[in-house]
């Protein structure tokens, strides 16, 4: 069998301006268009450092709480996009014989099952396993997988290619253009820049 966990924010989908949306709602401030706040987080702005840039006066742990309350939000979802590629590469793997899954930090599980169902997708997996914000991916998945050594993991982050270090197995992360989200310390095990390069690179590896 082989298995490969998805993660969903960043690498199968865009969630860039639902995003940047949520953040001027909550700030009630537009000071910072949307190409200039994605140049900042892209050179390593958390959001303690956003909130910063525009002279926030509020307390940030309140906003913290209130953004993990909204952002995912019905009408803030419908915002997101696909990854260029993404149903492609979906398809062809599914075909290939893949059991795939999606593994997400995700708190609202309804909303999500149906986002995946408007984005077209939710035939290609086998299941959605989500953290709720309660525990890691990596513990996620073990509550609900046996994991295989021909498993893989991919992912846009380092929580992605540290959780399939704890899972032991492969890691595939996606860098983007201009993004400094490479890890450091703990290495992906493959690197690519789109996500159409994956089913190439699967067969090299496989």
């Amino acid at each position: 069998m082989k298995r490969i966990l998805w993660d969903l924010d960043g690498t199968l989908i865009d969630p860039n301006q639902r995003l940047y949306s949520l953040f001027c709602e909550l700030t009630g401030n537009r000071s910072i268009s949307y190409a200039v706040y994605w140049e900042l987080k892209a050179k390593g702005f958390n959001q303690q450092r956003m909130l910063q840039e525009i002279n926030y006066g509020g307390d940030e742990k309140a906003f913290r709480d209130r953004w993990l309350k909204n952002i995912e939000r019905k009408e803030l979802l419908e915002k997101d996009v696909l990854q260029d590629g993404a149903e492609d590469v979906l398809k062809k793997l599914n075909n290939q014989g893949y059991h795939m899954y999606i593994v997400t930090n995700r708190q609202k599980y309804e909303n999500l099952v149906e986002q995946l169902r408007f984005l077209g997708i939710d035939n290609y997996f086998r299941g959605v396993i989500a953290t709720m914000q309660k525990c890691s991916k990596a513990e996620a998945v073990l509550k609900e997988l046996e994991i295989g050594e021909r498993d893989l993991f991919i992912g846009d982050s380092m929580e992605d290619i540290h959780a399939a270090k704890d899972l032991g197995i492969q890691s595939i992360q996606l860098v983007k253009e201009n993004s400094l989200n490479i890890c450091i310390g703990e290495r992906p095990c493959y690197t690519v820049n789109t996500i159409s390069e994956i089913p190439l690179l699967l067969e090299r590896i496989s």
